[in-house]
């Protein structure tokens, strides 16, 4: 969502990475929308963020 406001940049190793500034409810910052479908028969969820 807002995609123009994400960005790709330099990640650990040398590799890239996707920056989502986020922000409140109103903003513009970019952010990741997943469809409720794609957790519906999950038992878990692992998720993982470098966080600055």
């Amino acid at each position: 969502m807002n995609g123009s406001t994400a960005q790709s940049v330099a990640g650990a190793g040398g590799g890239k990475a996707l920056s989502l500034p986020g922000g409140a409810p109103i903003s513009d910052g970019a952010y990741v929308r997943l469809p409720r479908e794609v957790l519906d028969e999950a038992s878990d969820l692992t998720l993982s963020a470098r966080i600055k």
